[in-house]
């Protein structure tokens, strides 16, 4: 994978000002992530994202007391996927990078979500995995990108990890099923680019009645996710925040382009993920 977008970096990223420190053995998507991230959550004390094996099971958890373990599986399966798309050569290795960053980051992202709604007391009604899901998209839709946003959704999409996923509990106690977690960052997607969104709504069967009513859902995640998880937002000083930054369409079909998507004028001011570095010569359709 093209170092341009930053797939790799090994051993314990950090910085000075680090909560969230990386501990991997071996190169890791996810050392790019770091400093962005700290620059953007307030995680109210020090986080060890730790990446190791866990022999054979893909799977991630917040120890609800200062760590976070990422299975090694999970990294490696996405990467077998990302090989597989070169190999077939439909899209371009840009758009292909971006996904498998994008699932990467989900994964993340959603337990970040779990450390914060923990450190920070943050009230939540129904499953807190629903919550920590709305904390990830909401961050990754943020970042403006469609093919990491699809990588988002993509993650449920793999038969394997019906069964098991984040977590240590059984998935009748804490999950709702990954259709049902897919369906809903899809309904979140088409309700900002209905457009783009089209072919994933009709891939998972999104019934029209369903459809109709996601606009108001993307209304409220972009609208209430910041509210909720206020406490855990670092201020406008901290840096890499914008607050009139447009909200172009999050997902149309790898490879496809569309013909824009609708804003959103009255969002309250929110930090803004700062751009993830770019490959040279990389123009966004944005």
């Amino acid at each position: 994978m093209r170092t341009a977008v930053m797939f790799f970096c090994a051993g314990l990223a950090t910085t000075a000002s680090a909560q969230i420190t990386l501990n991997a053995a071996g190169p890791s998507p996810l050392a790019q992530f770091i400093e962005p991230l700290n620059r953007t959550i307030d995680t109210n004390g020090p986080i060890l994202l730790t990446v190791k094996p866990c022999g054979g099971i893909e799977n991630a958890w917040w120890d609800n007391a200062s760590s976070i373990t990422y299975c090694q599986e999970i990294i490696q399966n996405i990467a077998r996927k990302r090989q597989a798309a070169l190999t077939a050569g439909r899209i371009s290795q840009d758009a292909i990078d971006r996904t498998s960053n994008g699932e990467v980051l989900f994964v993340a992202l959603h337990e970040l979500g779990h450390a914060v709604i923990d450190r920070h007391k943050i009230p939540f009604s129904g499953r807190e995995e629903d919550t920590a899901d709305q904390f990830a998209a909401w961050l990754i839709m943020r970042l403006n990108n469609p093919q990491m946003y699809l990588g988002a959704t993509n993650f449920f999409a793999e038969p394997s990890r019906m069964l098991r996923v984040f977590g240590k509990e059984r998935l009748t106690e804490e999950h709702s099923l990954n259709i049902q977690r897919r369906a809903q960052l899809v309904c979140w997607g088409y309700g900002r680019d209905p457009a783009g969104m089209r072919v994933f709504a009709d891939d998972i069967g999104l019934s029209e009645d369903r459809r109709q009513r996601c606009a108001e859902e993307y209304r409220q995640l972009m609208q209430n996710t910041p509210r909720l998880f206020a406490a855990a937002l670092k201020s406008h000083s901290s840096g890499g925040v914008s607050a009139d930054t447009g909200y172009a369409p999050p997902a149309p079909r790898p490879g496809a382009s569309y013909s824009g998507g609708p804003a959103l004028p009255e969002l309250p001011p929110i930090p803004e993920l700062p751009a993830l570095p770019q490959p040279p010569g990389y123009r966004s359709s944005f």
